[in-house]
């Protein structure tokens, strides 16, 4: 009888260490291999954070992202017109966001509007296209594309190689991007709340770089 509880007490610790080896494989699987947080003292950061919280949401909290997914960049060519061409339409000029080499470029808005002819007013186009264009190479590439339930609202270079996408979305929940250029490589965080009311940020942000021209 005691040889017959001493096997059962062994099969049962073999099981229970086999599945915790299998549970910490798992999370290892699921751990991005890079860091996974952004520079949240980027000023460009701060800002749509203080829009948010004196704006949209009092609540609004940087501790509410979560990691959601790690993935692979699908890096194709786009058509936009680039600083380099000769029809580039300089209206775009004070939206691109510059690495700090000025090598390359993120166009956030030249595929996703326009100024009428007559009125000067912008108009939209449903979709939105996020390119990088790089300005050695004279290369223009499409890293992302978002329906009109999603929206890139702004962003900023964490390096050279790094790219950060803050967004929001139709249902009030922002998500950050963070895209590796180099390992082509994206990781996204997703806020574990609703908003109370819907950003106006990207609106804002364009009205007023308007305004300044």
């Amino acid at each position: 009888m005691r040889n017959v509880v001493l096997c059962f007490l062994g099969c049962a610790l073999f099981i229970a260490c086999t599945q915790k080896k299998a549970i910490e494989k798992d999370t290892q699987l699921k751990i991005p291999t890079e860091n996974m947080w952004v520079d949240t003292t980027n000023s460009t950061f701060k800002k749509w954070k203080n829009y948010y919280q004196s704006e949209v949401d009092s609540t609004f909290n940087v501790n509410k992202f979560e990691f959601y997914s790690e993935d692979s960049l699908h890096i194709i060519p786009s058509n936009i017109l680039a600083t380099f061409d000769s029809a580039y339409n300089n209206v775009y000029s004070p939206f691109l966001i510059y690495n700090s080499s000025k090598t390359k470029y993120i166009d956030l808005d030249s595929y996703q509007w326009s100024l009428h002819p007559v009125t000067n007013e912008v108009v939209w186009e449903a979709d939105q296209e996020i390119n990088l264009v790089d300005l050695i190479d004279k290369n223009v590439s499409r890293i992302g594309f978002l329906g009109p339930s999603f929206t890139v609202e702004d962003a900023f270079w964490q390096n050279d190689s790094i790219v950060i996408l803050l967004q929001n979305s139709y249902d009030r929940v922002p998500s950050i991007q963070k895209i590796n250029i180099k390992s082509a490589k994206k990781f996204n965080y997703i806020y574990t709340d609703t908003l109370v009311k819907s950003s106006q940020y990207q609106k804002l942000r364009i009205h007023q770089l308007l305004k300044n021209e």
